[in-house]
């Protein structure tokens, strides 16, 4: 619960912005609505709406019952842990997808562990490796193709778009609820990046950055599923729509060997991966202790 109030500490702390908040839980017991209430109200924050799933059905149905509550004409979805990193990141991160007239915007992110409760950061390979096809259009089959995907916590989206595509997966895909943004690929629509690390992201706790071999079994459902969807829908990219049904292919291939060589087949592989390799992105370190320390004044980790 701890970590949920910072999350709420770092909305609360952004300036010269309008939002509301929506706090949904997917279900669990453990769930005390009327402590966060108090919280909210506490702090003078009365632009809220606080609901519940009557059992739990995965993060997909959790966060289609938040954005059933949404009003606003875009979404920013936290968890608990994953902080807005500075108090006008909210601000310019609408800007930039408001005068790239985009529906999605992706954005960095400070990776983070607790230690002895302070805030740590840490240097990871940055999601996504490349960010130039952002500014040319042309994002769709980096994403698609080679994987090339944004950590889930760093995305502000258009609410109705999101909305559309979480309808395509519910009771299909259970966990991975960030597979809607490959879906948004797969069509081509348009993204932006907001070339800031505006996420506070805790390293190792999310069910993505866990090393888990049942939550890896989870994912690899959901993403398949996603496939089996994907591969349903009419394409107007050819090469997009080529290639990523190779790759897709790739996995039923048995022979290691094999599926190596027909690897090289996929239009830009190789260029990618020798450059990724050669000059990986890095997440940074630097961090302001100063707001850090504010967002979590008067609660303990």
């Amino acid at each position: 619960m701890d970590k949920l109030f910072v999350t709420i500490n770092s909305i609360l702390a952004q300036r010269d912005v309008t939002f509301e908040i929506i706090i949904t839980n997917d279900g669990k017991d453990e769930w005390d609505a009327n402590t966060i209430q108090q919280y909210l109200q506490k702090k003078n924050f009365h632009n809220f709406t606080i609901t519940s799933l009557d059992e739990n059905k995965g993060t997909t149905w959790n966060c289609w019952n938040g954005l059933m509550h949404c009003k606003g004409m875009y979404v920013k979805i936290l968890s608990p842990g994953d902080y807005l990193n500075g108090d006008e990141v909210l601000r310019n991160w609408l800007d930039n997808i408001e005068e790239n007239n985009a529906v999605v915007s992706f954005s960095d992110c400070i990776h983070y562990q607790y230690k002895n409760g302070k805030v740590i950061p840490i240097s990871v390979r940055m999601n996504p490796q490349t960010i130039n096809q952002y500014y040319s259009g042309e994002w769709s089959y980096n994403y698609l193709v080679f994987n090339d995907l944004v950590t889930g916590a760093c995305s502000l989206v258009e609410t109705l778009t999101l909305v559309f595509y979480i309808n395509e997966i519910l009771d299909k895909v259970k966990y991975a609820e960030d597979n809607v943004y490959r879906m948004m690929a797969f069509n081509e629509e348009k993204a932006c990046y907001y070339n800031k690390d505006a996420i506070l992201y805790e390293h190792g706790t999310g069910i993505s950055t866990q090393k888990s071999n049942v939550w890896g079994e989870k994912l690899l459902r959901d993403w398949n599923a996603t496939d089996k969807i994907l591969l349903s829908w009419e394409c107007k990219n050819t090469r997009l729509y080529d290639n990523y049904k190779r790759v897709v292919e790739l996995k039923n291939i048995q022979s290691g060997v094999d599926r190596k060589f027909r690897r090289f087949l996929v239009d830009g592989y190789v260029e990618y991966t020798i450059r990724n390799k050669l000059c990986p992105r890095m997440s940074m370190l630097n961090i302001d202790d100063l707001y850090i320390e504010e967002i979590h004044k008067g609660i303990n980790n």
